[in-house]
């Protein structure tokens, strides 16, 4: 599931360029979870209406956290290049190993630090085109990746034992009237109707929406969500590294990008990152008897 949320986020990287070249990226990130916030009501309103109250808390912190790493992302890429941006927001899987090392009092294990280090390094590979420039954009997009690295954290904590469908429907509402309210103070209550005309009358710019709001949106995060009931944080931050890789075969594919050997060399080092990290995840719970019950009460 981390894997398939990796590439269908990966699928957003040429979509979205093309989409906020000519409409306001808070307005698109507020549609998009919107989108994603109706899908899941339809689909899993018996168990939300049951269960809102209870998740409402978690839900709400979990979203301030991932909303404030859109919000970051997407005033950093104002001020800093594209790839500059994807190589920082991509650091959130060291952010993870750091964050829960302080949390736990805890180092990582040797083959979970190394696959943190292989994916990093694979990182760099596929985003560097140069020698570094230090902005303010880089600054802000830094906030951004620590804000996802603490929405994975988090996410391991407040995902165990509830349900995933309601901890992400309410995050996907939080999300879409953050960047609402962004959006209208920014361009004022008039713009609102003229971007939902703009959506409308574009065929290519709904289609987008659509793509961003429902594989990227919806069917993402929830994936995200009960995944994280089943694996760790680094892990999780480790096997979602493969982004921005997915992201570069993605643009070669469709021709918007020319093929590049850094991206097999990135690849390589992404996924070999992913076993060191899995394998020690097994190590682990063969040692701990209270994990393994617990997954075999999941199962």
């Amino acid at each position: 599931m981390l894997l398939l949320t990796a590439l269908f986020w990966g699928g957003t990287f040429v979509i979205v360029k093309g989409a906020v070249s000519t409409f306001d990226p808070f307005a698109f990130v507020s549609a998009r979870f919107v989108i994603s916030f109706a899908c899941l009501l339809v689909l899993w309103w018996g168990e939300i209406r049951r269960q809102w109250k209870d998740h409402l808390k978690s839900g709400i912190i979990l979203g301030i956290l991932l909303g404030a790493g859109f919000l970051f992302q997407t005033i950093g890429l104002r001020y800093t290049s594209a790839s500059s941006s994807g190589l920082i927001t991509g650091m959130n899987v060291v952010f993870v190993a750091i964050l829960k090392a302080l949390w736990t009092r805890k180092l990582p294990g040797l083959l979970t630090g190394a696959g943190v280090i292989s994916a990093t390094v694979g990182l760099f590979v596929v985003t560097w085109k140069g020698a570094p420039t230090i902005s303010w954009g880089d600054g802000l997009t830094l906030i951004c990746a620590i804000f996802f690295a603490l929405h994975i954290v988090a996410t391991e904590s407040l995902a165990k034992g509830r349900s995933a469908a309601v901890l992400t429907v309410i995050q996907c509402g939080v999300i879409a009237s953050l960047s609402a309210l962004i959006s209208l103070g920014m361009e004022g209550l008039g713009a609102a109707g003229l971007h939902i005309k703009q959506a409308i009358s574009s065929p290519a710019l709904m289609a987008s929406i659509l793509y961003c709001g429902i594989p990227a949106g919806a069917a993402a995060f929830l994936f995200q969500t009960r995944a994280q009931q089943r694996v760790s944080s680094t892990e999780t931050a480790i096997c979602l590294s493969a982004e921005p890789v997915l992201a570069a075969a993605i643009a070669v594919g469709v021709g918007a990008d020319e093929f590049a050997w850094k991206i097999v060399i990135a690849a390589l080092l992404v996924f070999a990152g992913m076993i060191l990290s899995s394998i020690e995840s097994g190590y682990s719970e063969e040692r701990d008897p209270d994990y393994t019950a617990a997954r075999q009460l999941g199962d």
